[in-house]
């Protein structure tokens, strides 16, 4: 029985990575595999791409290019949701579900310039044997087009666009210190870039510019818009599942409270006052307040 699956970060020069590391760390995916020196992930489950698991920072990587199952059952170790042209194994570009990785197999994640590599190694026993053919229709295997083109489509066109906006999306609305959707939205001044509160408070000048934090300020307009977004239904909510559980996990007890109250079916305020701001040659603006 496979007890964990360590993919062994393959450490390149000129990797993207979060301030507060200095290397990328391994990845451990099993409910009995350590975490290593308080990185990492520990979990039958672990998503992979520019986020707080594999501590790369990397812009023109999605913030989850792809999910690696090991399914306890039978020892198989499968990808899911792989993000078309960012992911591939042993050279070969892969996407979408079903993907079985082997003993020794090098995942990678490619961002425009930089291929962010893990070697798959089984601790505890072995790997399931990989199934002839590919146990899901939705595997993408490569053919040999030097332009890296897969030869079968998992999906139809209409939901790839989908899936590449709300991915877009969810990395418009994320924390780029935690890489987590934004919780308790603070504004930096005068740099104007923002953070989840608790990131901030972590740190002593901004993490994206680098600049002076002279003061800050909540913005509260972001913190709706992103709660707006999270209550919709799953079929058309833009944020992941596994992002929906983190952001609710992280909320604070009134605003989980709160939540609690609008989704048992209590109406939401309609008539709001409004205040008028600005004078002189400043354009007015009108603001909602509580």
């Amino acid at each position: 029985m496979v007890l964990s699956v360590r993919l062994q970060a393959i450490r390149r020069a000129n990797e993207v990575l979060r301030s507060d590391v200095s290397q990328r760390p391994d990845v451990v995916i099993g409910a009995s595999a350590p975490n290593l020196g308080g990185f990492g992930s520990s979990s039958t489950t672990v998503t992979l791409g520019k986020n707080a698991t594999t501590m790369i920072a990397d812009a023109d990587l999605k913030r989850k290019c792809v999910s690696v199952a090991l399914l306890p059952n039978s020892n198989e170790l499968r990808l899911e949701k792989a993000v078309p042209q960012q992911v591939s194994v042993n050279g070969q570009l892969v996407e979408g579900d079903g993907y079985q990785l082997q003993e020794g197999d090098i995942l990678s994640l490619h961002g425009t310039e930089i291929a962010y590599e893990f070697k798959v190694i089984a601790e505890g026993g072995s790997l399931a044997k990989k199934k002839e053919p590919e146990a899901s229709a939705t595997v993408q295997k490569p053919s040999s087009d030097c332009n890296g083109n897969t030869a079968t489509l998992a999906s139809s066109s209409a939901s790839l666009q989908q899936q590449q906006y709300n991915s877009h999306i969810s990395d418009e609305f994320s924390c780029a210190f935690c890489l987590e959707l934004l919780v308790q939205t603070t504004t930096i001044v005068p740099c104007g870039h923002s953070f989840c509160l608790g990131c901030l408070e972590q740190v002593n000048e901004c993490p994206t510019c680098r600049g002076a934090v002279q003061t800050t300020v909540p913005c509260r307009s972001m913190d709706s818009v992103i709660a707006a977004m999270a209550s919709q239904p799953a079929q058309s909510c833009c944020f992941a599942p596994d992002d929906l559980q983190k952001y609710h996990e992280r909320l604070p007890p009134d605003q989980q409270q709160k939540k609690q109250t609008t989704t048992s079916g209590s109406p939401m305020r309609r008539n709001k006052k409004h205040k008028t701001i600005g004078g002189g040659d400043t354009p007015s603006a009108a603001i909602c307040v509580d």
